[in-house]
């Protein structure tokens, strides 16, 4: 989502002020392949995010998956 205004802006913005980075893609939902990300979306300027960081793919569940899975996870949104 890196074409996006707002995140382009958040995202300078945080390289300015030297703040950490977590980096988060979804490649099913709305996004793209990491590859496609890098050289399509990503100004030059921000290239330099990927190199020292590993991009986390995002995984989406349905919660009532995770409500099986993970009961806590219910009682913990309840």
């Amino acid at each position: 989502m890196l074409c996006r205004a707002d995140c382009l802006r958040e995202a300078k913005s945080a390289v300015d002020k030297a703040k950490p980075l977590v980096l988060v893609y979804d490649p099913v939902r709305g996004g793209a392949p990491l590859e496609v990300i890098k050289q399509d979306e990503c100004p030059g300027e921000l290239q330099g995010i990927f190199e020292d960081r590993k991009a986390i793919e995002w995984h989406r569940i349905k919660v009532l998956v995770a409500q099986r899975s993970c009961p806590q996870y219910s009682r913990a949104c309840a």
